[in-house]
């Protein structure tokens, strides 16, 4: 029977035993890579590729050629880039090659303020980051078939909600305008056409959840948290990659843009504690939407809220906390595989057993 410690210790060997440092920054066409060896960590070779199976062979092909090593010598570092980074982290972990999937966001703060921007020196900073940070170097390990679906079919939903709304403004104007009854016409039955195609997008997520045991279950288990829809659910279950991209609560908080940072330099400048602007924005938005809704039908946020007001808190700061609330039940009814339970409830439950 292998325990815990002895897969921990597997990884870590695994980990280090990297000597080549390859950082690749990912575009829609074509991949900058910079990598170095961890004998000169000074030296460094650079190419670019296309972002395709072809262009992943040349690479390799390059290394290769330039550095005798062997595939548990080298290690992967990129930016999880949407379906851009999709076709690289199919190719890596395929042939066995040891990718690390960053978060942009912790990147981005590791790297402090940068003049100079552009692919070649990000592909650099990617490489240095892998180097500085090896240690904490997870291998990537491809989602499931359903999840891949429902972030693309969350794609084109999005796409299409965009342009719905376009056309609905369009439309709301020209009901008091002098125009001809044809546009007004066209305006609205592509705003009605736009709506059939969201609702069979729709559908067809819901078909994929129930298609998927464990995607089904989580979604189930994230509904049962007051201030949890169906949409914030399967983007928590998207971008979570049903709760195995972040080893905690906090890290996911931060992704959403909810646990805040201090601002300090040395003894003389302290600013205010605040939250990070590169956050996941609809994640965000979305949470904010459950915590406004949570405040306006949920008795047990209306008196917390209002405690909070007493004591002086901001609005903003106690929406944060409410939403912060929200992701820390999600995260623990995951983590027991049962429903959530309000405290009333819970009360009562306890009693009766």
């Amino acid at each position: 029977m292998v325990n815990s410690r002895d897969c921990i210790t597997f990884e870590l060997d695994k980990i280090m035993k990297k000597k080549l440092f390859i950082g690749i920054d990912v575009s829609k066409s074509w991949i900058d890579v910079t990598m170095f060896h961890e004998v000169d960590v000074n030296k460094t070779d650079y190419q670019q590729f296309d972002n395709s199976v072809e262009g992943f062979k040349a690479m390799i092909k390059w290394i290769k050629l330039l550095h005798k090593t062997t595939k548990s010598e080298m290690l992967f570092c990129f930016e999880h880039t949407g379906i851009y980074s999709f076709s690289l982290c199919e190719y890596l972990t395929d042939n066995d090659y040891f990718a690390w999937v960053e978060n942009p966001l912790q990147i981005k703060r590791s790297l402090g303020i940068k003049r100079a921007k552009n692919d070649k020196i990000d592909s650099f900073e990617i490489a240095k980051y892998a180097w500085r940070f090896f240690d904490k170097a997870k291998a990537y390990t491809m989602p499931s078939k359903h999840i891949n679906e429902l972030q693309n079919l969350e794609a084109l939903r999005k796409r299409l909600m965009k342009s719905k709304l376009a056309f609905s403004v369009a439309a709301n104007e020209l009901k008091h305008s002098e125009t001809n009854d044809y546009i007004k016409e066209k305006s609205n039955l592509l705003v009605a056409e736009l709506d059939k195609q969201i609702n069979e997008i729709e559908k067809k997520m819901q078909t994929l959840i129930k298609a998927d045991e464990q995607i089904n279950e989580q979604y189930k288990l994230c509904l049962s948290v007051p201030g949890v829809g169906p949409q914030t659910a399967i983007f928590l279950l998207i971008y979570t990659r049903c709760f195995t991209s972040f080893e905690n609560i906090r890290q996911f908080a931060c992704y959403c843009g909810l646990a805040p940072f201090e601002q300090t330099s040395g003894s003389s400048i302290k600013k205010r504690s605040g939250v990070s602007h590169l956050a996941n924005k609809k994640l965000k938005s979305l949470l904010h939407l459950g915590a406004l809704n949570l405040l306006r039908y949920n008795k047990e946020t209306q008196l917390f809220y209002e405690r909070k007001r007493k004591e002086g808190k901001s609005h903003n700061s106690i929406m944060n906390v409410i939403k912060y609330k929200t992701i820390s039940r999600v995260f623990a009814v995951i983590k027991r595989g049962e429903n959530f339970m309000d405290p009333v409830t819970f009360e009562v439950y306890k009693r009766a057993a």
